[in-house]
C-alpha cells in the first residue's frame, strides 16, 4: 500500500551549533538552534552566561541580543548555578539581586505620577524621536533590575527601591528605558543615546556600588551619594 502523503512527511532535523565568545568582558556560551522559531533565553552554567537564540540571525542582531541578555542576567546567578532570564525586556547593567522591597515604603499615588511627568520631560529633552511610553510605573515586583521596557506596549516599570534614591540616579534608569522605545539592543547606537544624559555613566557606577553594598548588608537608602563638583541643569537634586 502507499504511504499516505502524512507519512511520507517528515519533519527537518533539528541542528544545533555552539560558539564560545567574550562580549564586554562576560564569557558567553552561543549556542543557535534550528528548533527555535522567537523565543531566546539565557541562564548562567559554570560561570558563562549559556545564550540560546534561532539559528540564522544576523551577526549584529546576535551581538544585540547577547547584551540584552547580559544586561538582564543578574551577576550572582552566575554564583548560584542557573538562575534563566527570558527577552522580554531589558534594564541598566551591574545587577545582582535587589533589596527586598520594603512594604511599608512603597510609592504613593503622588510619586507614582512624578515618576510618570518626569519620564516626559526626559523623554522631551534627551530624546524627543522616541514614542510616549503607554505608562511609566514603580513596581515593587522587580527582584533583578532596576527597570524594564517591553517595547511592543511601551509601558516602562522602574524598580520601587529608586523611588528614594538620588533624583539624577533614578533619571538615568528612565534615560534607559526610554531609549529602548527606540533600540531595543545595548550596541553602539544605544550608548549614544543614553550617553546623551550627562550623567548615565556615573549613575550606573553608583547602582553598581548600591549592588555591592546591600549584598553585604547596607540597605538601598544609606548608600551614600557621591560628591560631584559640577552639575547640570538637568542633575539638579530633587
Amino acid at each position: 500500500m502507499p504511504a499516505s502523503s502524512h507519512s511520507a512527511r517528515r519533519s527537518a532535523p533539528t541542528r544545533r551549533s555552539t560558539q564560545l565568545l567574550d562580549v564586554d568582558g562576560v564569557p558567553i556560551e552561543l549556542v543557535r538552534s534550528t528548533a527555535r522559531r522567537k523565543t531566546i533565553s539565557a541562564s548562567w552554567r559554570q560561570g558563562r552566561l549559556r545564550v540560546l537564540m534561532p539559528a540564522g540571525l544576523g551577526r549584529g542582531e546576535e551581538r544585540a541580543w547577547i547584551r540584552t541578555m547580559i544586561a538582564k542576567a543578574p551577576p550572582a546567578a552566575s554564583r548560584s548555578g542557573a538562575e534563566a532570564v527570558g527577552a522580554d525586556g531589558a534594564g541598566p547593567r551591574g545587577q545582582g539581586p535587589l533589596p527586598a522591597a520594603d512594604v511599608s515604603a512603597r510609592p504613593d499615588a503622588q510619586e507614582q505620577a512624578e515618576l510618570s511627568r518626569r519620564a516626559e520631560q526626559l523623554r522631551a529633552r534627551h530624546l524627543p524621536e522616541a514614542p510616549a511610553p503607554s505608562a511609566v510605573v514603580y513596581s515593587t515586583r522587580q527582584r533583578h533590575r532596576w527597570g524594564s521596557c517591553t517595547p511592543e506596549t511601551r509601558r516602562i516599570r522602574i524598580s520601587a527601591q529608586l523611588a528614594p534614591m538620588p533624583g539624577w540616579v533614578r533619571d538615568a534608569v528612565l534615560v534607559h528605558e526610554l531609549a529602548h522605545l527606540i533600540e531595543p539592543g545595548h550596541g553602539r547606537a544605544f550608548r549614544r543615546l543614553v550617553d546623551r544624559f550627562p550623567r548615565y555613566g556615573e549613575a550606573m557606577a553608583f547602582l553598581d556600588g548600591v549592588t555591592y553594598a546591600t549584598g553585604r548588608g547596607l540597605q538601598a537608602h544609606q548608600v551614600p551619594e557621591p560628591d560631584t563638583p559640577e552639575r547640570s541643569p538637568d542633575d539638579a537634586p530633587r
